[in-house]
């Protein structure tokens, strides 16, 4: 697994105004931040970006649990669009973010996570993602609270985009339906290809990982070897 997303459930719990993520790191994006000089980038909201650039996945489909909302307003997204176009440009001047931050801020709500493996609610294996505000009405989110205790939301997938950052594409089964169980067998948790292979933690082919139909993210019988 990747070393950046292995947390404690206990230290996903997300907030408006004061955040740990996924991946360990605390922001607050609210009253009380004091901004980057010059830019008025809060630094834990700079260190978030950081981390997003620095897990960069374009072309990557996620499948897995979607985790507490963090809605963010605004300055909020085109400060944090702002830090994540500058952090990905010293790790890879080559990788540009397509969008500019007025348009990220104008078609994006908050930033959620997305669980691909979680263990007796302890360990957790999980991916950042931006979420729309065409989307925020439609998905079952993890609630603040459940997520401390490893609760987490509807079944969903998300892709990188060129940029690298993982955008939520699409509920695939809703947490709350009584049929959830059976929707799920029809998905695999995990991280694939743009042509459905499977994937590990690092991003790498998965040795006899499983395949999925990457079109609607639907597990394809007898998936074999890559």
């Amino acid at each position: 697994m990747h070393k950046h997303f292995i947390a404690v459930a206990a230290a996903l719990a997300l907030s408006g105004c004061s955040t740990t993520y996924s991946n360990g790191v605390r922001f607050l994006v609210g009253e009380g931040a004091t901004p980057r000089a010059g830019d008025g980038v809060p630094p834990q909201l700079d260190q978030l970006a950081t981390e997003w650039a620095r897990s960069a996945a374009p072309g990557v489909l996620v499948v897995g649990d979607i985790g507490a909302l963090n809605a963010m307003d605004g300055k909020q997204l085109r400060a944090f669009h702002q830090a994540y176009a500058e952090a990905l440009a010293k790790r890879d001047p080559a990788r540009a973010v397509g969008a500019s931050a007025d348009d990220f801020a104008a078609s994006m709500g908050g930033l959620s996570s997305i669980e691909t493996f979680g263990l007796a609610g302890f360990v957790k294996l999980e991916r950042p993602a931006a979420v729309r505000v065409a989307d925020m009405g439609t998905v079952g989110f993890a609630s603040t609270t459940g997520a401390l205790f490893g609760s987490t939301g509807d079944l969903v997938a998300a892709r990188g985009d060129a940029s690298g950052m993982l955008v939520l594409d699409k509920v695939l089964c809703k947490e709350k339906s009584a049929a959830y169980k059976e929707c799920m067998s029809r998905y695999a948790r995990g991280h694939f290809s743009q042509a459905g292979a499977e994937l590990d933690g690092d991003l790498q082919p998965k040795r006899n990982g499983r395949r999925i139909d990457p079109a609607n993210y639907l597990l394809l019988a007898h998936g074999g070897a890559q």
